[in-house]
């Protein structure tokens, strides 16, 4: 068996034109990336705000008050229930009160993780009334999280959580 030795120039050339073509598509796609991911505004109005805190155990989904304030006495909490009204745009606030929890409702395409001390803005826009679960990681002891979209007009919940997409049962 004769050993070959390799071609240092066919190497270099390989190698080069290798992270041109990599180097070259992330840059054609970090637009949309950015896009995506920092969008600079969110589109349209939203018909619900919601601030989703990741703690141990469970998942505290926030609505504003009337006064449209966080941290204020008017803010109304639910456990691990997300309500938000269909065909209509969601702006997310998720953050975490402890360690690194991940927000995943495979349904919408939802996938984030949520970071101790940290705002991450996500949208979404339900198109069709239902429930829907989070889904717990692998080695997870938590509940499932629920998030019921429904219609605007069957919200219930009084006058100011219907403005807000709360849907209290």
């Amino acid at each position: 068996m004769e050993y070959i030795e390799g071609s240092t120039t066919l190497e270099i050339v390989w190698t080069a034109a290798t992270t041109v073509i990599v180097f070259g598509l992330a840059m054609l796609s970090l637009p949309q990336w950015n896009k995506i991911k920092f969008p600079s505004q969110f589109p349209g109005d939203p018909g619900a705000v919601v601030q989703v805190s990741g703690k141990q155990f469970n998942w505290d989904m926030t609505y504003p008050g009337p006064d449209g304030e966080w941290g204020t006495d008017d803010d109304l909490v639910l456990e691990n229930q997300l309500h938000v009204p269909v065909n209509e745009i969601v702006h997310i606030r998720l953050t975490s009160i402890d360690v690194i929890h991940s927000f995943f409702v495979p349904q919408l395409r939802l996938k984030q993780d949520a970071l101790p001390g940290r705002f991450i803005n996500m949208w979404f826009e339900a198109t069709k009334p239902g429930t829907y679960l989070d889904t717990p990681g692998c080695l997870d002891t938590l509940p499932s999280t629920r998030l019921r979209t429904t219609q605007r007009g069957q919200m219930n919940g009084g006058e100011n959580n219907e403005k807000k997409g709360v849907n209290i049962e």
